[in-house]
């Protein structure tokens, strides 16, 4: 936090007037999160459905879609309605990217390959506001447009309420996670599962015990991280694809929290493939 230079009352209306981030809430309560993957259809109508369904956020994975900003900043505004938050991957590490993303409504995010201590606090730089980083200000619609709101209170509870999270999907970023988990301003260590485990020459290999090793160090990390007021967790994609070695993990790992669970092309086609079967097989 910044050297306080706003009162309790001004506080007090950043806070209402800024969305929360229910992620960010449950990692503060110890409780698990869990995302819907939107890779497919960009509509108000499936944030509406992920909402309903149960979701605390919405994973929109941009380094691997064509999603338009402008797409980007309808289906955030619709999230931050409807409360569930938007969380972005984004193409690759720079202020840009960040920058337009935070400022169209995203409430986290998601970093690839990051493999070193300085890619860490570039991160951090780039998403949030000083003096934890050095984010660009702009009135947007987390704030619900109230320009009003005094600088340093929007900004400190914009801090508090945006997820920063370093993608581990590398073996330098495994081999120094250690020094990255220690990176003041980082939220959460994120495993790219497939990725690291393609790296690791064990492919979607989930119950390996290279995979096991991995998520135990990058977890004992996190811990060890979270001292002197810090808070670092752990969140991961793609462990849902083998059911028991999700609840392995999760069950092991007190502070493996965040998870992307599913997308919404894959859960369409896996719903409908069932219902046919059901359905033909009627006498």
């Amino acid at each position: 936090m910044a050297t306080k230079s706003y009162s309790d009352e001004q506080l007090a209306v950043a806070k209402a007037s800024i969305r929360p981030n229910l992620v960010m809430d449950k990692i503060r309560a110890g409780e698990r999160s869990f995302s819907a993957g939107m890779q497919t259809y960009y509509t108000s109508e499936v944030v509406h459905i992920m909402k309903r369904s149960g979701f605390e956020s919405i994973h929109i994975n941009l380094e691997h879609s064509q999603m338009s900003m402008e797409t980007l900043n309808t289906i955030c505004c619709a999230a931050l309605a409807h409360e569930i938050t938007p969380i972005v991957v984004v193409p690759k590490l720079s202020n840009d990217w960040c920058s337009r993303c935070l400022d169209i409504g995203v409430q986290g995010i998601v970093a690839p390959r990051i493999s070193t201590k300085e890619q860490a606090e570039e991160l951090v730089k780039y998403t949030k506001y000083r003096p934890i980083g050095e984010r660009p200000y702009m009135v947007q619609p987390q704030m619900q447009y109230e320009a009003g709101i005094q600088f340093n209170a929007a900004m400190d509870t914009l801090n508090s309420n945006t997820l920063t999270m370093a993608m581990i999907e590398t073996l330098d970023g495994l081999e120094n996670i250690e020094e990255i988990a220690k990176v003041p301003g980082l939220d959460v260590l994120f495993i790219g599962t497939f990725d690291l485990s393609d790296e690791m020459g064990i492919t979607g290999q989930w119950q390996h015990p290279k995979m096991e090793a991995a998520v135990e160090r990058i977890c004992a990390a996190a811990k060890a991280a979270s001292v002197d007021g810090n808070l670092v967790t752990v969140g991961a994609g793609g462990l849902y694809l083998d059911p028991v070695a999700f609840k392995k993990y999760a069950a092991k790992h007190d502070n493996l929290l965040t998870f992307m669970v599913g997308r919404d092309r894959d859960l369409l086609y896996s719903t409908f493939k069932d219902h046919y079967k059901f359905v033909s097989n009627v006498d």
